[in-house]
Order: C-alpha cells, then sequence, then structure tokens
C-alpha cells in the first residue's frame, strides 16, 4: 500500500465553512485520500494536535476565534515534521509570502480548484515523510548511539 496516498495519520482539515470542509474531503476521498479529519472551530485545534498525530494540514486562515494567522507559527514550532497547506481567499503576494516566512508549505486560494488542492496534500504527504524522518535521523545523530568503527 502506498503510505503517500493512504496515509496512516489523518490529513487535517480546519475551516469554519463547513461547505468547504465537506467539499475538500469529498475531493481527497475521490482521489483515495480517505484518512481524513475536519475541524471547524479554531479553538479545537490545539487540543486535537496535543492527542493526535497528523501527516498534513490544510488551514484556513480567516476564522472567528483563533486565526490561521495566529495558528501557523505555533503549529510550525510544536509540529515541525508536519506540513501546513494555507488556504486564503486574499490573493496578494505579500500574504503568500508572509505565510511562507511563518513556515506555511503551501498556499492555496479560495474558492479551491480540488485538483489543487489533491495536487498540495499529496506533495505535502511525500514532504511530511521526509521532514519525519530527517527528525528521527537528528534525534537518533543527536543521542550519542552512533558508533564508528
Amino acid at each position: 500500500m502506498n503510505r503517500k496516498l493512504y496515509p496512516e495519520l489523518p490529513v487535517l482539515l480546519i475551516d469554519d465553512e463547513i461547505d468547504f470542509l465537506h467539499s475538500a474531503e469529498f475531493a481527497l476521498s475521490s482521489d483515495g485520500i480517505t484518512n481524513i479529519q475536519s475541524i471547524s472551530d479554531s479553538r479545537d485545534v490545539e487540543s486535537y494536535l496535543k492527542t493526535q498525530d497528523v501527516s498534513a494540514i490544510a488551514l484556513d486562515m480567516n476564522m472567528p476565534h483563533v486565526s490561521g494567522w495566529q495558528l501557523l507559527p505555533r503549529i510550525v514550532r510544536d509540529y515541525p515534521a508536519v506540513p501546513v497547506i494555507v488556504i486564503t481567499a486574499v490573493n496578494e503576494v505579500e500574504a503568500a509570502v508572509e505565510s511562507m516566512k511563518a513556515g506555511a508549505f503551501d498556499d492555496i486560494l479560495k474558492p479551491v480548484d480540488d485538483a489543487q488542492l489533491i495536487t498540495a496534500v499529496r506533495r505535502a504527504l511525500e514532504i511530511g515523510e521526509i521532514q519525519a524522518e530527517n527528525i528521527k535521523l537528528k534525534e537518533y545523530l543527536l543521542s550519542g548511539k552512533l558508533k564508528y568503527p
């Protein structure tokens, strides 16, 4: 089984628009990515991530209560191996640059094109696996367990 297409850990969709969540879940599952979790209340994101590992995150930047702009740096800091795809209605180069500076993996404009979302999630899953392996390798090397002959 291809882990990139069928991730063991869920892809997390975070958006206050329920219709978008349903549409994104349908698009991803139609492409074979069926391990998906959705959160519509941004106040629940950090507690969810403390108890559940995820393979990638698609994060709306404009939400009530806690914005994606507030969540993004926290997620990147606390879960560095998890790629975050920023979803925004703001079509400005400066906003895209700022999200990338804050650690976003990719930037998608609303209304979201299904093919673009699928491509971004597939790429994020691939990069996430590489990042997780790099973190494990770094921890192993820093542990001092590596012995030279």
